[in-house]
């Protein structure tokens, strides 16, 4: 007698069915887990290399306004050289020739006294305005030096939110431009002597040339003490305070945002066979960590050259770029607790940190 076997297929396919839809169950929970931890990574990056890229572009900015102090600085030295020492040389040369009467010289003699009163008459007009325009530089250096950082944590919580399940991004350490004044000889050196030469040359080109050749010769010899006269009272440059690569052009950024979500959770769950589901570290750490994205980006000189002194071109030359770095860590997290909590309000920062500890040898970022 023959069993009918009808129908048995059915319990095969019930059980695969739930094998199945477990499977992708779990394969959805784990997508979104996955995703959700994307989401915080990626925006920590654009936080780190948001805020870099600020620094970068106020570093350019710092070089730029160094060449401006250059430019103008450069032109008043020019004038003032040519009136205090360029003029008088050439009076005296002059009124020697015509002593040993070379009366020749005569327009030559006029020439200089209408040059020494327009000279004067363009210091008297523009000398305080340029002093004026080197202070405003000099105030615009120590704008960008003391406010990239604030202005670069305000941009990086709104380059955050542009990511699901963020809801901001900061800089944990307070970090103002790597800078110092430097001393007044770096500014008056950088001047190319081709460009002090034509300067002159212009100036004196109304003269013969043996007259021309004295004030050009008094000019070069007078220029760099006046140079540094000017420049103590206004139009320091800016250096590199430290080494490229030191603490000071690092930029860590985070991302903070909701936990995993309990079907994520669950999925996570699923791929771990429930393994850790009796408390242990993974499962304590999980939840909170989902939490954060860290990053750390790098603001750099993309240029060679000695980094110090008067040949150094680091803020001289609009060469600044902004890589990705490795994360570390350097203080145990303080610095990111410090900053959660202004970020934050303060909500888990504590919590997180000391996930972060914990879970620090753990981490692979």
């Amino acid at each position: 007698m023959r069993t009918d076997t009808r129908g048995s297929i059915i319990i095969v396919t019930l059980f695969a069915a739930s094998f199945i839809i477990g499977l992708i169950f779990g394969m959805h929970g784990i997508g979104h887990a996955i995703h959700t931890g994307d989401a915080k990574r990626d925006a920590a990056d654009a936080v780190a290399y948001s805020g870099a890229a600020l620094h970068a572009h106020a570093m350019n900015e710092e070089a730029l306004i160094n060449l401006a102090k250059l430019t103008v600085l450069s032109v008043y030295t020019a004038a003032v050289t040519v009136e205090s020492i360029g003029i008088p040389a050439m009076s005296t040369y002059i009124a020697g020739l015509l002593a040993a009467l070379q009366l020749e010289y005569i327009p030559q003699a006029v020439e200089v006294g209408e040059f020494a009163a327009e000279t004067g008459a363009w210091l008297a007009a523009n000398g305080p305005k340029l002093t004026r325009v080197l202070k405003a530089l000099d105030e615009a250096q120590d704008a960008l030096a003391n406010d990239t950082y604030r202005l670069a944590n305000l941009r990086v919580m709104l380059t955050a939110r542009d990511f699901i399940n963020v809801r901001s991004g900061f800089l944990a350490q307070r970090n103002d431009l790597p800078l110092k004044k430097t001393t007044t000889a770096v500014t008056c050196a950088k001047v190319p002597p081709e460009t002090l030469l034509q300067q002159f040359a212009a100036a004196y080109k109304r003269f013969q040339p043996d007259v021309l050749g004295v004030g050009l010769a008094a000019s070069e010899a007078g220029y760099m003490p006046i140079c540094l006269g000017l420049a103590a009272g206004a139009g320091q440059a800016r250096e590199i305070l430290g080494k490229l690569g030191d603490e000071g052009f690092q930029v860590r950024g985070y991302a903070l945002g909701q936990e995993l979500r309990t079907q994520e959770e669950g999925g996570v769950r699923v791929a771990a066979w429930q393994r850790d589901e009796g408390g242990g570290q993974i499962t304590r750490l999980r939840q909170t960590l989902s939490q954060v994205g860290l990053a750390q980006a790098e603001f750099y000189f993309d240029g060679r050259g000695p980094q110090t002194g008067a040949n150094s071109d680091l803020l001289f030359a609009l060469k600044w770029r902004v890589r990705m770095r490795r994360y570390r860590d350097l203080d145990n997290f303080a610095t990111f607790s410090g900053g959660c909590t202004r970020a934050f309000g303060g909500l888990s920062c504590g919590e997180i940190a000391a996930a972060l500890r914990q879970g620090e040898s753990l981490i692979i970022h």
